[in-house]
């Protein structure tokens, strides 16, 4: 049985987990149940406890207007009309799921992370190295996992059958939820880069509030 470092890929940006149901049987100076670390590329690596959670989504309720100015109205209708457009027809409806604990990088893998181990730079934006690679497939993702896995075994730093790879939605999920219950962790604006703040470009990692 192979136990999981896990990296995933979102809209071509590249995170990474660790996730094993044998952490506790590890000696010490290797990966330690919840604890974090940090490999031999400088990621940060987070434990997230094994546990369940409402993934997925259900319709959003439409909002109470009662008592609201038309402006108030006309922009609480506006969000929902653009909630509603954004929940996907496979992320109906919510459900309960139950996880295992595992390791996530605390960030993307940034562009500098990405070259120490490939040896290319395929974003659009920078170069910077500490900018979020981006411009990556699924099957360079999957390579730039067999890779690290390589490397980290040969220095010594990977624990006999575990290897990195791209993490679940659910995984992913998880760890974004970080505990809550709501469409976002806490402040979009706060915890993020997208569309309305970003100006269109990427940003470095680390940056903003973690969720």
């Amino acid at each position: 049985m192979k136990h999981i470092l896990s990296a995933a890929v979102t809209a071509t940006l590249l995170f990474f987990t660790v996730a094993s149901s044998a952490l506790e049987n590890l000696t010490p100076g290797s990966f330690a149940k919840s604890a974090t670390f940090t490999n031999g590329v400088k990621m940060k690596m987070i434990w997230v406890p094994s546990g369940s959670f409402r993934m997925g989504t259900d319709d959003p309720s439409p909002p109470d207007l009662s008592g609201l100015s038309f402006e108030e109205k006309i922009h609480a209708e506006r969000q929902y009309k653009e909630r509603l457009g954004n929940v996907a027809d496979d992320e109906q409806p919510a459900r309960t799921v139950q996880l295992s604990g595992y390791h996530l990088s605390a960030t993307e893998v940034t562009q500098e992370q990405y070259y120490e181990v490939t040896e290319k730079s395929p974003s659009r934006f920078g170069p910077g190295a500490t900018l979020p690679v981006e411009q990556v497939s699924w099957e360079d993702a999957m390579e730039y996992c067999r890779k690290l896995t390589d490397r980290e075994r040969a220095a010594g730093r990977l624990p006999a059958g575990y290897e990195y790879t791209l993490p679940t939605e659910a995984q992913w999920e998880k760890a974004c939820r970080a505990e809550t219950e709501g469409d976002y962790a806490g402040d979009l604006d706060a915890m993020a880069w997208y569309r309305n703040n970003s100006g269109q470009t990427s940003h470095p990692v680390a940056t903003k509030k973690a969720n």
